[in-house]
This record gives structure tokens, sequence and C-alpha cells, in this order.
């Protein structure tokens, strides 16, 4: 049996996404046109933020990265609402690498990079939880991502 459509009201907007509400609303009536669509990372405060004179701390970037696998899923799931036949892809980069020499050693450390690098978001975007290789990248190097009981099933 096919999904009814859902009616997203502004009121449904507002309350879940405040503020910005009245933005995702003028939006909503443009949906019905595009039948697939993409989840991409946006950051809109670049261009007030240099982001190059930073120093990179992987506690805040990861927790960043779940806030943003977070959003990432309830785009999905308000596409899904408003028209239960839209399609959400996830758009990444593959950064290729290779190993710094033949030495099994830096055969593995190059795999492991390329987890992290060019499939840890993919993984969670797709498969909906975090892989076991990068629970124990986190373990390995003292990172705990803050996971919100209720935001769990989000993911």
């Amino acid at each position: 049996m096919k999904k009814q459509k859902k009616e997203i009201t502004l009121r449904d907007i507002e309350t879940m996404y405040g503020n910005e509400g009245t933005r995702v609303a003028e939006l909503q009536s443009r949906l019905a046109l595009v039948p697939e669509w993409l989840s991409v990372f946006l950051n809109e405060q670049e261009k007030s933020t240099d982001f190059t004179n930073q120093v990179d701390d992987p506690q805040l970037r990861f927790q960043g990265l779940h806030h943003q696998f977070i959003a990432s899923a309830k785009a999905v799931q308000l596409a899904h609402e408003i028209d239960p036949d839209y399609k959400v892809g996830n758009m990444m980069i593959y950064a290729t690498s290779y190993p710094l020499t033949c030495d099994p050693d830096d055969i593995i450390k190059n795999q492991q990079q390329n987890h992290i690098m060019n499939y840890f978001c993919s993984d969670v975007q797709c498969r909906g939880y975090y892989p076991t290789y990068m629970k124990r990248y986190f373990k390995e190097n003292n990172i705990e991502v803050t996971m919100e009981p209720d935001r769990k099933s989000v993911v």
C-alpha cells in the first residue's frame, strides 16, 4: 500500500525549526517540483569564520560532525514526511591516497586512514549507525562523541 503524502503546515515547520521555520516554509512550496534530493553538509558561517587559524581538536571535530549527521538525518525524515516518494542521497568526497612505501604496516595505515577520510561519513549516513572501525578509532584516540539518547535513533 502506498503511503499518503503528509501536508506539513507552517506551524509544524516553525515548531521543528524555530526562527528558521519561515525560511524552510518558503522552500516547502518548491519541494513538490523536485523528486530527488541530496543531503549536503553546508556551513553558512564560513564567510565570517577563519578556519585556517584554528587548532584541530579531534574531539570537537567529531562532535560537530555528529551534529551534522543528526541535521542531515532530520532533513531526510522531513523530506519523507512531505513526500514518501522523495529520493534523498548524500554527496561525499573521495580523496585518493597511497601508502608511503610497500611495507605492510604502511599499507594497513593507509587503509585505516582511508576508512576515516573516505568511508566514515557515507557509512553513517547510509547505514544509520557508527561503524565498528570508528568506535575503535574513538576509543584509541580518547574521543568521546556525546550522543543524546533520543537522537541515537535519528542517525
